[in-house]
């Protein structure tokens, strides 16, 4: 490494990881209980940022926590998120 200045770059990439029952709208979990309970082995790929493509894209993957991996193949997003919507408490 060169020094301080090696380091210090802007990222091409930002992906957020979040389990899909802590980043799902509210009103998905008080009106389905057993499909909320069901959210929790799902994880949520968010695309910040992307320099060369596009950004604000949500992905699923099913979570096998037992096996500490996901499934490969994932889908869009269909439930609303957190941040779809602004909600006033």
């Amino acid at each position: 490494m060169r020094g301080s200045s090696a380091i210090q770059y802007e990222a091409d990439v930002g992906i957020v990881i979040n389990n899909k029952y802590a980043v799902v709208s509210r009103e998905h979990i008080v009106y389905n209980p057993i499909q909320a309970e069901s959210m929790r082995n799902w994880v949520v790929f968010s695309i910040e940022k992307n320099r060369s493509g596009r950004s604000g894209v949500d992905m699923e993957f099913r979570l096998d926590a037992s096996h500490f991996c996901m499934e490969p193949k994932g889908v869009y997003v269909r439930d609303r998120l957190i941040d779809d919507r602004l909600t006033l408490e």
